[in-house]
């Protein structure tokens, strides 16, 4: 009996650890998502394929150019913010569409597109990154990576910069201020255009980074980022949608559940159990656990 409890204890370390960085993972384009959603005013289906794109800009830059990770990584989120969020500039803003359900199928569109030029250039298989074998670090029944430790950093240090970025510089404020009413920030002589510009920039540079991480972590395939975008949508949704912090405990939150369900069900069941925990908690706080902030 104490066997079988020391080893339901060391899986339930396990799955805490995958819970904690698939959270990683999540909480970057849940957080981009929300602040998509508050400044844009439309729920963005293509949100997912970002990631995608910024992974495999990386993924050239380090096994095709040859060049580290690092500076790999530098060059995957710039040429994803140049592809990814001019993209998404171009279809949703230059085109003046103003309908949210217009928007709503423009981001479909965008998302098929992207995944498949993705498809085209690298084909439908797995693909890695370039990184030296390493033995993980061992405490107890813990163990972890390089990898893992430096991707919670990063996704740390990411959010902290975030959370900086929206509450003290100009652009951030004008963010807010945008999303709080954009009819107001335009008689009050804000450059609306201006502000969706740079909203691009920064949800495509955190989706990129967070695609990036997921590709060094688990694997590179053209449908990873159309995969999570429905654990993305529930930790922003469960968040308070439009919370760009509150995205972050949403994720925690939904990639918790769903490793830990694993302990009682076969992983298959992994996106519904987390969105079963999405729609109790939303049936006990209907405008998510946290507020706008």
């Amino acid at each position: 009996w104490a066997s079988k409890e020391r080893d339901l204890m060391d899986r339930v370390v396990e799955v805490t650890l995958n819970g904690l960085l698939t959270a990683c993972f999540l909480a970057l384009p849940a957080i981009g998502l929300s602040i998509v959603f508050r400044v844009a005013r439309f729920a963005n289906v293509a949100h997912g394929d970002l990631l995608t794109i910024g992974a495999y800009a990386a993924y050239f830059a380090n096994v095709v150019i040859g060049m580290p990770v690092v500076p790999s990584t530098l060059v995957g989120v710039a040429l994803g913010v140049a592809i990814g969020g001019g993209a998404s500039y171009v279809v949703f803003h230059k085109l003046r569409i103003r309908s949210s359900f217009q928007l709503l199928l423009a981001s479909i569109g965008l998302s098929i597109i992207l995944r498949h030029v993705v498809q085209l250039f690298w084909g439908p298989g797995f693909l890695h990154f370039a990184l030296l074998p390493e033995r993980p670090y061992t405490w107890g029944v813990i163990r972890v990576t390089t990898v893992q430790l430096v991707t919670m950093l990063v996704v740390a240090t990411t959010v902290a910069m975030t959370h900086w970025f929206l509450a003290m510089t100009p652009w951030g404020r004008l963010m807010r201020a945008v999303g709080d009413s954009p009819e107001l920030a335009a008689v009050s002589g804000i450059d609306l255009s201006r502000v969706h510009r740079w909203m691009w920039v920064l949800v495509s540079a955190m989706a990129s980074l967070a695609g990036i991480l997921y590709g060094l972590n688990v694997v590179l395939k053209p449908t990873m980022g159309w995969e999570l975008i429905i654990s993305i949508f529930a930790a922003a949704i469960l968040g308070g949608i439009g919370s760009p912090y509150g995205a972050l405990g949403g994720a925690a939150a939904i990639a918790l559940a769903q490793e830990w369900s694993t302990l009682l069900l076969p992983s298959v069941y992994k996106e519904t159990v987390g969105f079963l925990a999405m729609i109790g908690a939303l049936l006990v706080r209907q405008g998510g656990l946290w507020k706008h902030t």
